[in-house]
């Protein structure tokens, strides 16, 4: 089962992210904060995906992107902002390195999130 990682600082948001992509057959573990996100990773466990936010209080979402992107460059990802401006963040993170991703705005439509993931991490 393929795991995806949510790193969000609202309870709220993580609870129904995690409830509908655990019945839409993922795998999922969810966060608060990026300095937890990034231990995570750092452990050795199986990722797959991540779902980012970008305004978290401690370390913003393209901070912890700037951060893994050397180690996991590979992972595709959906970063998550409430800002107008999105299109500012692909260059900073095509920067970084990754390749598969996709910048979606809160608040999120699941159906949306969920053909995003689809996009960029395909079923096992």
């Amino acid at each position: 089962m393929q795991k995806i990682l949510i790193i969000d600082d609202e309870p709220g948001i993580r609870e129904i992210l995690k409830r509908y992509l655990t019945k839409s057959g993922y795998e999922v573990e969810a966060v608060s904060s990026g300095k937890d996100g990034i231990a995570i990773l750092d452990s050795g466990g199986k990722i797959d995906f991540l779902i980012v936010d970008m305004k978290m209080p401690e370390m913003k979402g393209i901070e912890v992107l700037k951060r893994i992107s050397q180690n996991y460059s590979h992972l595709p990802f959906v970063l998550l902002s409430g800002s107008l401006e999105l299109e500012e963040y692909i260059p900073v993170v095509q920067g970084f390195g990754f390749k598969k991703f996709e910048i979606g705005s809160k608040p999120i439509i699941l159906q949306e999130l969920l053909g995003l993931i689809q996009k960029l991490l395909p079923k096992e």
